[in-house]
């Protein structure tokens, strides 16, 4: 089976996501920003306006992917609010200035989740040697990545992701994302032999646009 994520960061792109096929939805806001934390109002409508498995983006503040302590204690809150909101995980991460995995960080993150799934988000394709970094994820019960195999676009990717995806196994779904269009999924899909998929679709997912990605693969 191909799951199929929609990224979004309006209403209009949750109900497209329902609407059009697929399975589920990570709900941020400012894309352009790379994804940030989205209003409290925004999680509480999308979680009324659909019944698909919701992730929300944990991340409070633009920029470089190292947390401090002061940062930390907001993310653990913001994972916990969201959480109680009704959301179905969360996707969030935080790096070393080495650029490895902060693992004590991941640590607090994964225990303020209560044992709902959490999503490291793509801060993992600066780390510097990403098949350890997917056994460190492993180690500390993540339940995902979100990966373009480190490149730019998951397509540039794929000979990576295909490694993770063996790497991983059954111990951690590893989703391909990255510039997935509905011209490329279906090679990307035999490239990569991943099973799970994640599309913001430009930024403007319709219902027509989730369910030709979903028809191509």
């Amino acid at each position: 089976m191909t799951l199929f994520e929609i990224c979004t960061e309006t209403l209009s792109g949750v109900r497209a996501a329902s609407t059009g096929g697929a399975q589920r939805i990570e709900l941020c806001s400012a894309l352009d920003l790379g994804g940030l934390t989205p209003s409290d109002d925004l999680i509480t409508a999308a979680r009324a306006e659909s019944d698909l498995e919701l992730l929300v983006m944990v991340r409070p503040q633009p920029g470089d992917f190292m947390v401090d302590a002061a940062l930390l204690k907001t993310m653990c809150a913001q994972i916990e609010r969201v959480t109680a909101m009704g959301a179905d995980g969360v996707v969030c991460g935080s790096l070393l200035a080495d650029g490895t995995i902060d693992v004590p960080s991941l640590r607090d993150m994964v225990q303020a989740a209560c044992g709902l799934p959490l999503t490291f988000h793509r801060a993992f394709d600066q780390t510097p040697n990403l098949p350890a970094a997917c056994e460190t994820l492993i180690e500390h019960g993540v339940a995902r990545v979100l990966t373009s195999g480190g490149a730019v676009t998951a397509m540039e990717g794929s000979a990576m992701l295909k490694d993770l995806v063996d790497l991983a196994g059954e111990r951690l779904d590893v989703v391909a994302g990255g510039s997935v269009r509905e011209a490329n999924i279906g090679a990307l899909r035999r490239a990569t032999g991943a099973s799970q998929f994640h599309s913001a679709l430009d930024r403007c997912p319709t219902t027509e646009s989730v369910k030709a990605l979903l028809a191509a693969r």
